[in-house]
């Protein structure tokens, strides 16, 4: 596998996480927030899980991308989106805050005012503004184009540096500048 695209069918990425069918049972969906010894809960596995894959993870993003379906894409690698789709961070319309590990990726592709405004109002943007927010890579008319035109460029590369690569980045998002010497140093 050299790379994942995650692509909603219908007219939709995703409109979000359906409330009726997940909280048929109120004490599994108590149990999915608890971390435990893990450092996230089952709810940001679900979006966080995309940057331990050792490839590419690409969302191809049409119709409406909200809620839950705003932090599966942002926890991908890259965003591909159509320019008219349209993006909320819709939690705040029911009082909640982001809560499937979005919060990360939101804060290394947006400025931090950005984010919040994002996610205090529920305010829907066009994949267009996506893109010059940070929040998506690129808009196009054919986002699964061009997303895999980017797994063909990275497919010709060693399959052992793009996986090192993925994991330098991510890496030195948040660590020390030692920590990120010491990790290239490792991964070189």
């Amino acid at each position: 596998i050299r790379a994942v695209v995650i692509q909603g069918k219908g007219r939709s990425f995703c409109a979000g996480l359906d409330f009726g069918a997940a909280f048929k049972d109120r004490k599994r969906v108590a149990r999915f927030f608890l971390a435990g010894p893990r450092p996230v809960n089952k709810f940001q596995k679900v979006t966080t899980i995309w940057r331990d894959l050792p490839v590419p993870v690409i969302a191809v993003i049409h119709g409406h991308c909200y809620g839950a379906g705003v932090q599966l894409a942002a926890g991908a690698d890259f965003r591909f989106t159509t320019p008219d789709a349209t993006w909320s961070i819709l939690e705040a319309k029911w009082g909640l805050v982001p809560d499937m590990g979005g919060t990360v990726p939101f804060s290394d592709q947006m400025k931090a005012d950005d984010v919040m405004r994002l996610s205090m109002t529920g305010e829907q943007i066009t994949g267009t503004r996506a893109v010059e927010l940070g929040l998506a890579t690129e808009a196009v008319d054919e986002p699964i184009k061009a997303a895999l035109e980017l797994i063909e460029s990275i497919s010709e590369r060693s399959p052992d540096s793009v996986a090192a690569t993925k994991k330098l980045i991510y890496a030195n998002r948040r660590g020390s500048l030692r920590q990120a010497w010491r990790l290239e140093r490792r991964l070189q």
